[in-house]
């Protein structure tokens, strides 16, 4: 199995007493889609402060990596905004994602399934 730089980084300085953290591809962990559950909050909070502000049903991203589709998807659900994630997939397949967002559901204890959440598009991905 090939380490990464990362790896061997975090190694070296876990041998000198440090205590690093290697941030996954595209930060895409349970840790990493809180920011994303952060930002659905966000959303809401300019809504309400704008009186109702403009609504919406849709929320459309690129997906590399799965974290921003799978952190807003989750945070949409678990708020008052409710609105369906649409993720166009780069490179990978949509099983890839549902099982990797799912994953990440899982991760944090949730309740929900990832097809319930989003919808992943492939149709222009790079080949």
């Amino acid at each position: 199995m090939d380490e990464t730089l990362a790896d061997l980084l975090k190694k070296k300085l876990m041998k000198e007493g440090r205590n690093p953290y290697v941030i996954p591809l595209g930060g895409s962990n349970s840790l990493g889609i809180w920011g994303y559950i952060e930002a659905i909050s966000e959303i809401e909070q300019q809504i309400q402060s704008n009186c109702g502000g403009p609504q919406f049903d849709d929320i459309v991203v690129a997906c590399g990596s799965g974290g921003t589709m799978a952190g807003l998807s989750l945070g949409s659900k678990l708020s008052n905004l409710k609105a369906k994630v649409h993720a166009f997939s780069v490179w990978d397949d949509p099983n890839y994602f549902y099982n990797f967002v799912q994953g990440l559901i899982d991760g944090l204890g949730a309740r929900s399934d990832a097809h319930d959440l989003v919808e992943i598009q492939d149709e222009f991905k790079v080949s």
